[in-house]
Formats: C-alpha cells, sequence, structure tokens
C-alpha cells in the first residue's frame, strides 16, 4: 500500500530519535512508516506516521508502557500497533482528539491505516505464521 505514495516502510533496521526530557532516545521497532519527505537521514527517522511492535514474552511490558509512552510524545504518528506472537490478536492506538484510544481485532477481524487509507485483516498479517 505505500508502493504509490511518498511513504517509506522500515522493517527493523531503522531507529525511531525521539527527545524526552530534554534527552535523545532511540529505539528500533518492528516495522516503521514514514510518509516525512524531507527525512534523508540512513539511520533514524524523527516522525514516524505508524509504528508496529510484534510483542514477545520479554518485549511486552516494555512495548505496551515505556515505548508507548515515548511515542505517544511524536505529534507525526497516528497508530501504534501491537501484534501478538500468541495468539492471532491486533491491538491498534489511534490519536483521537489527541487521546490515544485502543482497539482490539481478533480472527479474521479487518481494520484501516489512516497513515496509507487502506485495510488489513488479520488473515493477511498472520500468513504463513503457525501460532
Amino acid at each position: 500500500a505505500a508502493r504509490p505514495t511518498p511513504c517509506q516502510v522500515f522493517i527493523a533496521d531503522m531507529k525511531v530519535s525521539l527527545t524526552i526530557a530534554g534527552g535523545h532516545i532511540f529505539y528500533y521497532p518492528d516495522i516503521l512508516l514514514s510518509c516525512d519527505t524531507d527525512a534523508n537521514d540512513p539511520y533514524f527517522r524523527t516522525r514516524p506516521c505508524l509504528v508496529v511492535e510484534v510483542l514477545s514474552d520479554s518485549t511486552e511490558r516494555i512495548d505496551r508502557r515505556k515505548k508507548f509512552l515515548a511515542y505517544k510524545t511524536l505529534d507525526s504518528l497516528h497508530e501504534y500497533i501491537l501484534v501478538s506472537q500468541a495468539e492471532q490478536v491486533v491491538t491498534v492506538f489511534r490519536r483521537i482528539n489527541n487521546d490515544w484510544q485502543p482497539e482490539v481485532f481478533r480472527d479474521n477481524d479487518s481494520f484501516g491505516l489512516n497513515c496509507l487509507d487502506c485495510t488489513v485483516t488479520l488473515p493477511e498479517i498472520y500468513e504463513d505464521i503457525q501460532l
């Protein structure tokens, strides 16, 4: 869906740069979508539109709390998506009137991505994955 747009998709090899309480931190999300046409740094992005984290036992608490709190400070971020490895469940957090609202999707559900104006189904996300 990103191909006909100026957006770029990065999988685990592009950092998100954040400034929190005057300090600079970096996170490597599992998937990052940046539609910032002025971004040209080969190592990080500062204005992602979408961030996806795949949850594991060792990262779930950090992804749900610490990273989410940091990512919420980005004005450019529209959606933060958490994908379960244990079951076919995806949680999509969306910014609505400057508040983040979660939606949980299961099994054969589908949901829209505002950044790309497209719809994704859970069977597409979990294709070829054994749970």
